[in-house]
């Protein structure tokens, strides 16, 4: 990709990305998209903006955000691996804003107050939408459901 550049002169106005697929729920079209303050303010095509920093988007598509339905943060019991907080900022840095965690840990998510432990410390990260898997076997053995 190109690097930015502003449309006008003066304090920039926000971001527009030109020439993108932009595909979000049940959406699918080829075109343009503003965003100001953290806000998607316009779609359309051929978009002028003053003073927007621009971002050819080339042909390439744009979506909202990615869902990963099989994580492993290895938190509570091995963090060394990889805990809530690094996992976190790992699906953000790919792409995603929710990850579903498995519930193989120590001790296994098989109790609302470890899930309720889980969603805390994503909470606190404030990076992820976190849903813990819950085990339907008691420690993941066969013996309790």
């Amino acid at each position: 990709m190109r690097l930015l550049r502003r449309t006008g002169q003066g304090v920039s106005a926000g971001l527009l990305i030109t020439d993108a697929r932009l595909v979000d729920e049940g959406r699918d079209l080829h075109g343009d998209l503003y965003i100001e303050d953290g806000l998607i303010r316009a779609i359309g095509t051929d978009l002028r903006i003053p003073n927007a920093d621009v971002l050819p988007g080339e042909g390439r598509t744009l979506l909202p955000a990615f869902v990963d339905l099989h994580a492993h943060f290895r938190d509570p019991g091995y963090p060394e691996k990889e805990d809530i907080d690094t996992g976190s900022a790992a699906a953000v840095h790919g792409g995603y804003t929710a990850v579903a965690v498995m519930a193989n840990t120590d001790p296994v998510c098989d109790r609302p107050e470890i899930a309720r432990y889980m969603k805390e410390r994503a909470a606190n990260a404030g990076l992820i939408e976190l849903y813990p898997l819950g085990a339907i076997l008691g420690g993941l053995v066969v013996k309790e459901l």
